[in-house]
């Protein structure tokens, strides 16, 4: 749908646990905070680490704080390092 964009969370073996829409000129940071936020994290004792790209680096704090490591991966193209 143009004008969406989409936040997903999914496990290692790309199983959706949840999922947030919202508008497109929102930031990627604002649309993954929302999706964390709402997250009861006791029913995925094992998560400890959330993959993300260069747009959600603004979030390490935020993840800090419920217990979660935030790792940024750049596209190979990309030529950026974290």
């Amino acid at each position: 749908m143009k004008g969406r964009k989409r936040q997903v969370v999914v496990d290692t073996g790309g199983r959706m646990l949840r999922a947030y829409v919202h508008p497109a000129n929102e930031h990627d940071k604002w649309g993954g905070k929302a999706v964390l936020e709402g997250m009861d994290l006791g029913l995925w004792p094992r998560v400890r680490k959330v993959y993300g790209d260069w747009g959600y680096r603004g979030l390490r704090g935020f993840l800090e704080a419920l217990g979660l490591e935030l790792e940024v991966v750049a596209h190979p193209y990309a030529r950026l390092c974290p």
